[in-house]
């Protein structure tokens, strides 16, 4: 399990949803295996579906993932199943 630790997460509020930014260094994701973006995102996706299995009521999509240089960008948006953030 990777720890919660390597992202540093931002988020702004935009049209009734909140835009999520994590970043983290891709030396330490290398740790975790996650050596592609297509890895990344496939370890966000696990993540987000068990939070959501908790019924909350948020939805998340992963609208990207990046490598830059040393880092990894994650960009999500959460919003409430009637399209209001949380």
């Amino acid at each position: 399990m990777m720890d919660v630790n390597v992202w540093s997460l931002s988020r702004e509020a935009e049209n009734g949803r909140i835009k999520v930014k994590a970043l983290a260094l891709r030396s330490e994701l290398e740790r975790y295996g996650l050596t592609t973006e297509e890895k990344v995102k496939g370890a966000w996706e696990m993540a987000v579906r068990e939070v959501m299995k908790r019924g909350n009521g948020s939805h998340v999509k992963i609208t990207g993932v990046k490598f830059l240089n040393v880092y990894c960008l994650v960009e999500m948006e959460v919003s409430r199943g009637n399209g209001e953030f949380p």
